[in-house]
């Protein structure tokens, strides 16, 4: 059975590493912040498409405690190409990537079946604020104003 992934549940718990090689032990290493986990790909289409928002979101947001956590969905030694994907589009938030492609050990674990997918998360109480659909598009903005206005 996948995690119940609706507002207001606990979102599940992992421990893993960045391509930066920094240990996250999540939600805990996000207290006092709200995170977005990125489920996503560099051959995903909709997921590159989406990209434009997720950047203008994190510009707007981060100094207020938006953190973005990016769970590749990239295959085996595509790691370099991760890099310079991130690299070149300024995506200077955590990443990480195991290579298992569909198998990624997280998305598992979250019962991801379709990319991109997102939920935002309150990293101190581990509950889950939004959605995948609240969180593309135009909609990502609308949702974390609204996040941030009662914080």
């Amino acid at each position: 059975m996948p995690p119940d992934l609706s507002v207001g549940q606990p979102a599940p718990t992992f421990v893993a590493t960045t391509t930066a090689g920094n240990k996250v032990d999540f939600p805990k290493s996000y207290a006092g912040k709200v995170v977005l986990i990125d489920f996503w790909a560099t051959w995903c289409g909709p997921c590159i498409a989406e990209l434009p928002n997720l950047l203008k979101a994190y510009d707007k947001f981060h100094g207020k405690g938006l953190e973005v956590l990016g769970i590749s969905f990239d295959r085996e030694g595509d790691g370099e190409k991760l890099a310079k994907f991130t690299k070149e589009n300024k995506m200077d938030w955590a990443q990480v990537f195991e290579g298992k492609f569909w198998d990624t050990t997280i998305g598992r674990q979250y019962g991801v079946e379709g990319i991109p997918f997102a939920l935002l998360v309150d990293g101190t109480t581990g509950k889950i604020l939004a959605t995948s659909n609240m969180l593309r598009g135009e909609t990502l903005d609308k949702t974390l104003t609204e996040v941030f206005a009662k914080r």
